[in-house]
């Protein structure tokens, strides 16, 4: 992929943004049910979508994946666990952490780990997304995510979306798969040349969606009666409203994607989430510090959090972002080096 994709980053914002908001709990307020189920689902569908472009064999993306991925994963959860036990530096402490980052921070097991489970889940995804890609057929490829799917919710014996376990999330990857492929098949359709038919079937799903998230805000679920009729009918209510709120979002997404501040922080989420658990903690203590009569993060109501959450996204991408990239840059080109001389491997 030569070009970025305007509605791409721009959508990657929402997703972003929403992440850091989620983690403030439930101080976000009404959005936070709203905002914690959605936002995860929405950045592993985006994650798909790009998947379009990618044309290596296994071991080829295998490699690739490490790079990209689990290098980045490994620095940023190294200056986590230093940034967390600096204060009262002890081995007893820094090796328990070291532990939990190795298994992959299994949904946020680092105590402030942030967002860093989602790079191990992803980098799983893709592995497994390679395998069941030779299927090479688009409805054989969504009906082996969809049983992914319905393996994570019956036949694991826990919800990985509640307590998951397995390392390097990959039980969680089982349960997000559905959402990855759906990204890989609306992207294709994306890809189709514009017609009046496009155009007329874009416009029906958006009103369609937001008609849905509208009833199912104010009331009972509105399809309530088709989900009673069938088992699996009664799975897909689960996932219905983050696919209707995904449409949304992807629309407003096309219809700002020309301001590139947006497309910007979209562009640098891999490194935003990387740098979630310290940016944030020192904006917190900066805040409270200099602005204590005005700044409380546990009284804070939700527009407030809102606006802090845009502060901290800005700020972070203008400062710890522009000093890590360069770094994982340099960390991810030795790697590809050594691997490329010890594995004989050419990424």
């Amino acid at each position: 992929m030569k070009e970025r994709i305007k509605w791409l980053d721009t959508a990657k914002f929402f997703a972003i943004f929403f992440v850091y908001l989620s983690h403030f709990g439930d101080r976000a307020g009404v959005l936070y049910p709203w905002d914690s189920l959605t936002c995860i689902p929405f950045f592993f569908f985006l994650s798909g979508c790009t998947e379009v472009y990618n044309k290596r064999g296994f071991f080829a993306n295998l490699w690739h994946r490490f790079i990209t991925i689990i290098v980045p994963y490994f620095f940023f959860g190294f200056v986590i666990i230093l940034y967390d036990v600096y204060p009262h530096f002890s081995f007893n402490e820094f090796w328990p952490h070291m532990r939990l980052l190795f298994l992959g921070d299994i949904r946020n097991s680092l105590p402030i780990g942030g967002g860093l489970w989602f790079l191990t889940c992803l980098f799983s995804m893709e592995i497994i997304f390679s395998l069941i890609r030779k299927l090479k057929n688009n409805f054989l490829i969504l009906c082996a995510a969809g049983l992914l799917y319905l393996f994570a919710e019956f036949g694991m014996g826990y919800r990985p979306i509640d307590s998951p376990r397995l390392f390097w999330n990959i039980d969680s990857a089982c349960y997000y798969m559905i959402f990855f492929v759906f990204g890989f098949l609306f992207f294709q359709y994306e890809q189709l040349p514009t017609s009046i038919l496009k155009r007329i079937l874009n416009t029906i799903a958006v009103i369609l969606s937001a008609t849905y998230i509208a009833y199912f805000i104010s009331g009972p679920d509105p399809l309530v009666v088709i989900y009673r009729m069938n088992r699996l009918f009664q799975e897909f209510e689960k996932i219905a409203p983050q696919l209707a709120t995904i449409i949304l979002l992807i629309a407003l997404s096309k219809f700002l994607q020309d301001f590139e501040l947006l497309r910007k922080v979209g562009g640098d989420s891999l490194y935003l989430c990387g740098n979630e658990a310290i940016g944030k903690d020192m904006l917190i203590e900066f805040c409270t510090l200099f602005f204590s009569a005005s700044f409380n993060i546990y009284t804070i109501i939700p527009v407030q959090l809102f606006l802090f959450t845009l502060f901290c996204l800005f700020v972070i991408d203008y400062t710890l972002v522009r000093i890590s990239k360069p770094l994982i840059a340099k960390v991810q080109n030795y790697v590809q080096a050594k691997c490329q001389v010890l594995f004989k491997v050419n990424m």
